[in-house]
């Protein structure tokens, strides 16, 4: 690992920066010789060789998931969450999920990408990859990029606002919403009946007072929320009684931040 990946400080935005770069050197090799006809790329092009991977290299993506992975095991200690890590255990992604998904976010962070794909698409209106375009990005002779785009669509990891068009032309985009939670970066309201408070502004459940039966059922939650073991956690009693601040503590302990859904009347809400 390069000390400048080293020097990649933990948590979201780092880890957010070092799979957009994967995004990019997917596009840079996929160009080739045709990358001369964007500068722009030439500044990700070094930023790519000071963190140690020459696009020119072969294998440099499997190289660069290497050094995210090493980059991920020596920050596995850091408190720090990362998004992008959680979505790809919770909704069981590959690397090549992961990096499709980023592909289509490249627009989102620099708009001279948008260049690129409407060039690669012959329409200067489609500044975003269609399917047809990433699938031909990978040797895809076991279907695992068929099978991929399936999931990131079936989980509106990715939207298609043609859904019309024939599916290789279909157009991807990643939900504004979702780009800048991956980021680090939830709003604290992502819509009118919905809030969210991330975990260091949760209650420290050290700080709660609670029945000492309570709290001794309790000390194992956050631990189960945090592996998996628990999926759920359902809390009654009646209304303004410490749940929303108890639920909130649990979160915090297992490292989760606390989405309240409110003024919801209705199953169909």
């Amino acid at each position: 690992m390069s000390n400048e990946l080293r020097a990649i400080a933990p948590g979201a935005e780092g880890h957010f920066q070092l799979w957009f770069y994967a995004a990019v050197l997917r596009l840079i090799v996929q160009l080739d010789t045709s990358a001369a006809h964007f500068p722009f790329l030439e500044g990700y092009a070094a930023g790519l060789q000071r963190y140690g991977v020459s696009p020119d290299a072969p294998a440099a993506g499997r190289a660069w998931e290497t050094q995210i992975a090493d980059w991920e095991q020596r920050n596995a200690s850091s408190s720090k969450r990362l998004p992008l890590l959680a979505l790809r255990q919770h909704a069981s992604l590959s690397s090549v999920a992961l990096t499709l998904l980023m592909c289509a976010g490249l627009p989102e962070e620099d708009a001279r990408f948008g260049d690129v794909f409407a060039a690669l698409n012959g329409d200067p209106t489609h500044r975003r990859p269609t399917v047809g375009l990433l699938s031909a990005w990978w040797d895809d002779g076991t279907g695992e990029v068929r099978a991929a785009l399936r999931t990131l669509l079936a989980t509106g990891l990715l939207h298609v606002p043609n859904a019309e068009a024939p599916r290789s032309e279909w157009i991807l985009h990643p939900p504004a919403l979702l780009w800048e939670c991956l980021q680090g970066e939830p709003p604290a309201r992502p819509a009118p009946w919905a809030s969210f408070c991330p975990p260091e502004q949760l209650p420290d459940i050290a700080n709660i007072i609670l029945d000492a039966q309570l709290a001794r059922e309790l000390a194992s939650v956050p631990e189960l929320l945090a592996s998996g073991a628990l999926p759920a956690l359902i809390v009654r009693g009646p209304q303004h009684n410490g749940r929303r601040t108890v639920v909130g503590a649990l979160a915090r302990a297992a490292g989760y931040g606390l989405l309240l859904l409110e003024g919801l009347g209705s199953s169909t809400d």
